[in-house]
């Protein structure tokens, strides 16, 4: 995925983002989760939080991979719990794990 390019802060994730041209900014955020989780490197004086827009975040609809691997430092902030869904659903419709801790 993409190379580090920032400590801390707020950042932006939405189904009509762009993985490649986004910057993760509110006005161009990056299509996936997994893809912002890749990039942002949190301190923990410098956490960051990703602000995920509403709508569903699967595979087959945005490109999102599960499951997504939560870094120290970093919050998920949805926009609303009916409106910001993490569809993990994989092959033939089996359940997948959403979110991995280390």
């Amino acid at each position: 995925m993409g190379s580090s390019l920032s400590l801390g802060g707020d950042y932006y994730v939405a189904t009509t983002g762009n993985d490649t041209t986004g910057s993760g900014s509110q006005a161009n955020p990056w299509r996936t989760i997994a893809y912002a989780l890749s990039v942002v490197t949190p301190t923990s004086d410098d956490p960051t939080t990703i602000h995920v827009a509403a709508g569903t975040y699967r595979l087959s609809l945005t490109g999102e991979i599960y499951p997504l691997k939560l870094k120290s430092y970093v919050s998920l902030k949805g926009h609303a719990d009916s409106l910001t869904i993490l569809d993990a659903t994989g092959p033939f419709n089996s359940p997948q794990r959403v979110i991995h801790c280390d």
